[in-house]
């Protein structure tokens, strides 16, 4: 967990710097992280609502080494 509270403040720019990175002990690149929100007040989905935000260095695999 990165993050938690009654505020979502991140850009788009700060979700894709956070998607960065590797997995821990390796030289792989993350694909990515998700976002969750929990809201009582969003009848669909039952109060929740997710995506994922896409590593780019993950999406472009070995090609940039």
């Amino acid at each position: 967990k990165v993050a938690e509270g009654e505020n979502f403040c991140y850009n788009v720019e700060e979700l894709l710097e956070m998607a960065r990175g590797f997995y821990d002990g390796t030289k792989n690149h993350r694909e990515g992280i998700v976002v969750e929100m929990v809201d009582p007040y969003i009848k669909s989905y039952g109060g929740r609502f997710s995506f994922k935000v896409i590593n780019n260095d993950f999406l472009l695999g070995d090609s940039d080494k």
